[in-house]
This record gives structure tokens, C-alpha cells and sequence, in this order.
């Protein structure tokens, strides 16, 4: 369904092909896009994602036990359910020497959510296992992912060894490398645009 809507957008705005940035889940469907519109797609740039998910036993512990209290929460009252999530998502996603201004940002933002909408979206990429399909991947690809993420990072290096014009670019920081230092995110992925105008007839 989200590769259809994006599908729809390109008809609507008329943009015959695009160069696709997806972070995290956004990554997933990036790749899922790519493989289904290849035509659509000049160049891909993923960042903390992955092809193949695979769990930490702190986040197995979480879906088993606290994600089940959270969603049956969630069905009287979803915004409290989404704060409380958001709450103990965070420390997958934020490491303990980032600052504490992202671990704020984060479950501010991840609090506002819509809940049922998070819900479907882990249930996606609980299943996510893409990883032979994406050889077939003929368009480079900026793989971005923070050096020290212990959430994605194993999975980054992973989609790194299937994609077969990949090109790494490591950061400092965790699981939101673009957030905790957005401008050597913003410099690479400005270069990475940059050299399809420099080969353009």
C-alpha cells in the first residue's frame, strides 16, 4: 500500500524518476519501491536500515512483554499508549552518550505518532527478509548508518554486502546518525547527489 501511494505521487507530480531517501522503516520501502518501479528510481541513499530483521534479546523481551500492555492500551486510549511506547523505544534508538536532547526529540515526536499506524508498521518489518531480491538492485546506493547503533547497524552492514553498487558511509552516533550530526549527513548525501550531475550528458 505505501509503494503504491509513493507510486501515485510520482504519476501526480509527473516525475518519471527520482532520487529515493528513506530512513529506517522508510528504508525498507525505499528498497521495496526500487524492486517493484526500478524505472522510478535514479539512485537510492538508506540510512539505519536494513534487508533482514533481527532482533536484540532487550528488543525480543520488549515485543513479548511490554509491546502486547502497550497495544492493549492502545485500544481505549492510543496517544497514551503511543507516549509509553515512544518511552521505551527510546533507548534502542538513542545511545547513552548521545545527548540528551535527542532522547527528548525522540519521544516527543515518537509520542505524537499515529499508534495503529506503528503498530502495522512493526508488524512489516518483524517479516522483512528482502535481502536475496535486493541483488537484483541495479541503481547505487548510499548506505548510511551510525557507527555506534546497536539497533540497525548489524542490518546496515548486512544490506551492505547484497546491494551490489552500495557505497558505505559510516557517522558518529547511534540509530539517527542524520540527526545527532546533520551536517556531515547533509555533506554526504549533497556529494552523493552531486556526482549523477557531474555524469549527466
Amino acid at each position: 500500500l505505501i509503494v503504491t501511494s509513493l507510486q501515485s505521487v510520482l504519476t501526480e507530480l509527473n516525475l518519471p524518476a527520482v532520487h529515493l531517501v528513506g530512513e529506517s522503516f522508510g528504508g525498507a520501502v525505499a528498497q521495496h519501491f526500487t524492486l517493484q518501479h526500478p524505472d522510478n528510481v535514479a539512485s537510492l541513499s538508506i540510512v539505519s536500515s536494513l534487508c533482514h530483521t533481527e532482533v536484540t534479546p532487550i528488543v525480543q523481551f520488549k515485543l513479548n512483554f511490554l509491546l502486547p500492555v502497550v497495544s492493549a492500551i492502545g485500544n481505549a486510549f492510543p496517544g497514551l499508549a503511543q507516549h509509553l511506547f515512544a518511552t521505551f523505544h527510546v533507548d534502542d534508538v538513542v545511545e547513552k552518550f548521545e545527548p540528551s536532547w535527542m532522547r527528548d526529540f525522540f519521544v516527543k515526536e515518537a509520542g505524537w505518532a499515529h499508534h495503529y499506524s506503528v503498530l502495522a508498521r512493526i508488524k512489516i518489518i518483524l517479516r522483512l527478509d528482502i535481502c536475496e531480491q535486493v541483488e537484483s538492485i541495479q541503481q547505487r546506493t548510499l548506505v548510511v548508518y551510525g557507527e555506534h547503533d546497536n539497533f540497525t547497524k548489524h542490518g546496515s552492514l548486512e544490506l551492505l554486502e547484497h546491494l551490489p553498487r552500495a557505497e558505505p558511509h559510516a557517522l558518529p552516533g547511534g540509530h539517527l546518525p542524520h540527526l545527532t550530526s546533520p551536517k556531515p549527513f547533509s555533506e554526504a548525501l549533497l556529494a552523493f547527489l552531486a556526482s549523477f550531475a557531474e555524469v549527466a550528458p
